[in-house]
């Protein structure tokens, strides 16, 4: 679940799109691995800690992807608009 959307990585670079991500996705993704931190800071369980700092990072390289791509679709329409408005 952690690295599924980062599959979709490929297609959001090549078409400036983020159809390829789900943001509800993306952010229960992001809630459940801090709340599984969470637990295994108060478990004192090393790996289940590890794990989900994996998650984090994971949800953080898809939330700059969505961001990067968001931007990029913005400024392709705004560039379709001026070129209409020519």
């Amino acid at each position: 679940m952690m690295f599924g959307p980062l599959a979709a990585a490929s297609e959001v670079f090549e078409t400036r799109s983020t159809r390829g991500f789900v943001l509800g996705s993306m952010v229960m993704g992001l809630v459940s691995s801090l709340a599984w931190v969470a637990y295994g800071i108060y478990l004192k369980e090393v790996p289940s800690i590890v794990t989900n700092i994996l998650g984090i990072l994971s949800s953080a390289i898809q939330f700059s992807l969505y961001s990067w791509a968001r931007k990029a679709e913005r400024n392709d329409q705004d560039r379709l608009q001026q070129k209409k408005e020519l």
